[in-house]
């Protein structure tokens, strides 16, 4: 076995941990921490929690969105993922006893996504709430609307449901 504090051994460590987080995920050999990249796109319910807090936002633009937004954005709570793209910002956590202020504002480039100017990679890939990197596929705002999936007309064409007519 090599030596633990050799840089070289810690290079290959890594090298073989980092392999390990973007498959299926696993343990790190140091410290035993189960890991694995988590794989986060832009979703409709995102979109529309965009647009809310554009509209919502005070005269700086800043909303609680824990006490104000929608129970459906709020449920979840993954509006927030959409700082991995730079779209909304949370204000500054002064309180060390809390983990956010409950503040967030649509940034600059938020608008301009919104707006229709710039097209996103369509997945954020994140480990341990740090953005490792994002998806080839770009979507544009207008694409989160559009509905890919129907379960109720699917069971009804495909398995002749009675229930769902």
């Amino acid at each position: 076995m090599g030596d633990l504090f050799d840089d070289d051994f810690l290079q290959r460590l890594r090298k073989d941990y980092l392999k390990v987080l973007q498959g299926k995920g696993g343990n790190c050999p140091c410290c035993d921490r189960t890991g694995k990249y988590n794989a986060f796109s832009i979703t409709k319910k995102n979109a529309q929690a965009l647009i809310w807090i554009y509209y919502n936002g005070d005269e700086h633009g800043w909303v609680n969105t824990a006490n104000n937004a929608p129970r459906e954005f709020m449920r979840a709570k993954t509006f927030s993922n959409m700082r991995y793209w730079g779209l909304i910002e949370p204000y500054p956590n002064d309180d060390k006893e809390k983990r956010g202020s409950g503040y967030w504002r649509i940034t600059n480039k938020g608008i301009k996504y919104l707006k229709g100017e710039m097209s996103l990679p369509h997945k954020a890939y994140i480990y341990n709430r740090t953005l490792m990197g994002y998806g080839d596929k770009e979507v544009l705002f207008t694409e989160c609307f559009k509905e890919y999936f129907k379960l109720d007309e699917t069971r009804r064409n495909n398995f002749n449901d009675r229930n769902s007519q």
